[in-house]
């Protein structure tokens, strides 16, 4: 048995749970405190010792839309969680149906071959990093039923470099007056503090008074000027 302290990326601590009984082992993640953690390997090595996980030897083998909802409750401290949720939707509208162990390399290939003429390559790239972060999540996971990833050793597609090119003061007027009005002001703060669109959406009200305050000496050209 053990219990073993883990940061994550946005430096929170978590508390990896692992119980062994014979050839039977459970590992569980517990992401609030080492006494409750303890309190979770307690209570897992009283349900081993009962047989309880002998079910283990026969584990879950669930749709992917059904995965998916369990991995979307698990990865809401990330920063981007908007968009994992918008591309775990995506995936689960072409794999849905399909369980975890029927996913195939040929099933990925068919998925970014009818996707190539929606969407972008970076699209499809941050789609193919989501699928194999996921499937990679469940093979760790004692209760799934799938051994490899079928993701393993595709390389992602070749992006073209971004344009990097500054709108001239025609095409900036051009793109405000084009803006319905209740994004205009959006997109007037946008263009003159050169923020990107997920960290405008992730703005607090503290950093808001930090750009205002800086407008006011004179470092940030905001203004209602437009």
């Amino acid at each position: 048995m053990s219990v073993k302290p883990r940061k994550r990326k946005d430096g929170k601590t978590v508390f990896d749970v692992r119980v062994q009984v014979g050839r039977i082992r459970v590992s569980r993640t517990v992401p609030t405190t080492m006494t409750e953690a303890r309190r979770v390997e307690s209570k897992i090595l009283q349900e081993l010792l009962a047989g309880k996980y002998e079910i283990l030897t026969q584990k879950e083998n669930p749709r992917f839309k059904e995965y998916a909802a369990e991995y979307l409750k698990t990865v809401t401290w990330q920063k981007s969680y908007k968009l994992t949720v918008m591309l775990v939707k995506s995936l689960a509208e072409y794999f849905g149906e399909k369980r975890l162990s029927e996913i195939t390399t040929q099933d990925f290939l068919a998925y970014r071959g009818m996707r190539l003429g929606q969407v972008s390559h970076a699209s499809i790239n941050r789609a193919h990093s989501c699928l194999l972060r996921m499937l990679n999540l469940a093979i760790q996971d004692d209760r799934y039923l799938i051994s490899r990833n079928p993701l393993q050793g595709i390389k992602r597609l070749k992006e073209p470099p971004a344009e990097d090119r500054v709108l001239t003061r025609e095409e900036y007027h051009q793109l405000l007056e084009a803006a319905p009005g209740y994004f205009r002001r959006i997109l007037f703060f946008a263009c003159h503090t050169g923020l990107r669109k997920m960290e405008i959406l992730s703005l607090t009200f503290g950093q808001l008074k930090m750009y205002i305050s800086a407008a006011e000496n004179g470092k940030v050209a905001l203004n209602s000027g437009q």
